[in-house]
């Protein structure tokens, strides 16, 4: 048995992750008709090297201890972490939601696309990379070793390297063209 279906804790959890990926499973069916793709390549080289040190890190000898226990696995524990975890829950399908037929897993340009700027868009840009976030810091909390906190911070920078360590730029908007879809700006 794993720590996650070991203790109640651990399974409240497990169900939370198979409540995300099942509702994002079935909303990804009634999502509007995609009109334009932008470029995936920086995404699909995170994801290949998110898959490598996946399958190699069991493999790499650790001079660290990583698999040390930071703390005992307690009843406090097992509540902090579940409540993390279902709060993260709630903000991701949250987000999921209120961006409708718009959402995509990839950046694109949907029929009829809006900006959303309701729900918890309206306080932060991202949302679901948030309550994602929370999800596995609930997980990091429960399993309390340093390895599932070095995921964490792994995944917390991963999305956009590099963008945590240099100055900000002002945005760009994109060339305009005569032939181009980015030219009309999304009702609000």
């Amino acid at each position: 048995m794993t720590l996650l279906t070991s203790t109640l804790a651990g399974q409240f959890i497990l169900l939370c992750f198979e409540i995300f990926f099942l509702f994002f499973l079935v909303s990804a069916f009634f999502t509007k008709r995609t009109i334009a793709r932008g470029g995936q390549g920086w995404r699909m080289a995170v994801l290949i090297i998110a898959l490598v040190a996946f399958v190699l890190s069991p493999r790499i000898r650790n001079p660290l201890d990583a698999s040390r226990v930071l703390w005992p696995q307690t009843l406090a524990v097992g509540i902090i972490a579940d409540i993390v975890t279902v709060l993260g829950l709630i903000v991701v399908l949250w987000a999921r939601v209120t961006l409708g037929g718009n959402w995509s897993a990839w950046v694109v340009l949907k029929e009829n696309h809006e900006l959303i700027e309701r729900g918890p868009y309206a306080y932060v840009r991202h949302p679901m990379y948030y309550g994602s976030l929370l999800m596995m810091l609930g997980w990091a909390i429960l399993y309390g070793r340093v390895t599932g906190f070095a995921l964490w911070i792994i995944c917390f920078f991963a999305p956009c390297p590099g963008a945590y360590f240099l100055r900000a730029r002002p945005h760009r908007s994109p060339p305009v063209t005569t032939n181009s879809i980015w030219t009309k700006p999304l009702s609000r």
